[in-house]
């Protein structure tokens, strides 16, 4: 009968000094870890406008000479014409 009571006696204490022992445990701090998150870019530029290319003018009565100087003519329009959208491109993709 007295090992009962001692028993009441010593287990909440002992069950309380284990708790508190518990709870003063510190975990060891965990290394960081850098994470990308991929981010929309939105893209304001403006769309360059489509040249008036002088060889859609032309009929088939035009002479042949015109026709290939319209064409020569044209050629320089429309490299200027993609320079300029390959540049608005690149400015919203980043590369």
């Amino acid at each position: 009968m007295q090992i009962f009571h001692l028993f009441i006696k010593i287990a909440p204490t002992g069950l309380l000094v284990g708790l508190c022992g518990c709870s003063m445990l510190q975990t060891a701090p965990q290394p960081c870890t850098p994470v990308e998150i991929p981010v929309v870019k939105v893209c304001d530029i403006g769309i360059p406008v489509k040249p008036d290319y002088l060889f859609d003018k032309t009929t088939n009565d035009t002479e042949v000479t015109i026709r290939v100087k319209d064409l020569m003519l044209d050629r320089i329009v429309s490299k200027n014409y993609e320079a300029s959208l390959v540049e608005a491109l690149t400015s919203c993709v980043g590369q």
